[in-house]
């Protein structure tokens, strides 16, 4: 059996292992108009970006019209036209926005994934962060968190200077946006997302605040 691996890619934490068991896999975004098999959420994709088809040979891929592009390997691909992927091929979505490692065999044998350190943090008074299964744990409670919300609270507990600027915020919550040459930048709609959804996961206990000019501080 064919899987897709995540390498990047909101919601899904990396090292997501999703098996292709269906002959049609349309990647794109949720809307009002559906969703589609592997929805991500970033305004960037588009809500039909690509479709993946299983033939005798294998699973091929298909750009069905983005606007900001598939890519394999680094390659574009042309709309409309079906590229058949190889084992361990990388897609790339919207430069990189989105990335997926496509593997044919046993995956205990293809996977190469670095190991995740085990690392948690304890705040006095605002609980632990645990880096391993993305959870922000207070007063006993685990409330997940997904990968960019989980970089963006870390960001802000870890802040020495009592607050954390956008630029910094949008530096550790999107390295795969501001180390990747020629990445779209991330817009002040995907950061106020962001801040947006992780507002409404830690309140009452912290409350995220805006400082004009400056950027967010936890109060």
């Amino acid at each position: 059996m064919s899987h897709l691996v995540i390498l990047v890619g909101d919601p899904f934490e990396k090292g997501t292992v999703l098996s292709l068991q269906e002959d049609s896999v349309i990647i794109g975004r949720s809307s009002k108009e559906g969703i589609p098999s592997l929805a991500f959420d970033n305004a960037f994709i588009s809500r039909k970006h690509a479709v993946l088809t299983k033939m005798e040979s294998g699973y091929y891929i298909e750009d069905t019209g983005s606007r900001h592009g598939t890519f394999v390997n680094g390659s574009p691909l042309t709309s409309f036209k079906k590229h058949e992927l190889k084992h361990q091929d990388e897609i790339s979505l919207s430069n990189g926005i989105v990335r997926l490692r496509y593997v044919e065999s046993v995956l205990e044998e293809t996977l190469e994934l670095p190991a995740i350190p085990v690392e948690n943090n304890t705040f006095d008074g605002r609980g632990t962060l645990d880096s391993v299964k993305n959870e922000w744990i207070i007063n006993g409670e685990c409330i997940k968190l997904t990968p960019k919300e989980f970089a963006c609270l870390q960001s802000l507990l870890l802040s020495e200077a009592g607050y954390v600027s956008k630029q910094q915020l949008i530096a550790e919550v999107w390295p795969e946006r501001t180390e990747q040459q020629g990445a779209l930048s991330v817009s002040s709609e995907e950061l106020n997302a962001v801040i947006y959804r992780l507002r409404k996961k830690v309140a009452p206990i912290l409350q995220i605040q805006n400082i004009r000019g400056k950027g967010y501080e936890l109060v």
